[in-house]
């Protein structure tokens, strides 16, 4: 079927285009494109040229939302400070003793 948007492109073009998607999109069997499999590295697309702004992006907003934070690993017989959450108006810490190790953050 002929697609009217399509009627003042060539033959040669149209071709082009769907050989380009064609070769850029994974298989659903290997998650390669042919493009990798054949030539051992991927053809850059248009969504590649646009990627790495968003991946800096992102990259730099994770830097600055977790800057100073490390994951601190707590054994059993380790001194804490814990929240005594009694007084409701007043965020009091008092010092406390890991009895259980439950999971990385708690």
């Amino acid at each position: 079927m002929k697609d009217p948007k399509n009627r003042s492109t060539s033959l040669r073009s149209l071709l082009n285009r769907f050989l380009f998607a064609y070769r850029t999109t994974p298989y659903c069997v290997t998650g390669e494109t042919p493009d990798k499999l054949m030539f051992n590295r991927n053809v850059r697309t248009l969504m590649d040229l646009i990627k790495p702004a968003f991946k800096k992006k992102q990259i730099g907003d994770q830097q600055e939302h977790y800057r100073g934070t490390r994951d601190i690993i707590f054994k059993e017989g380790d001194p804490v400070m814990a929240r005594d959450y009694r007084i409701i108006n007043k965020k009091t810490w008092a010092p406390a003793v890991v009895i259980e190790v439950l999971g990385s953050r708690t």
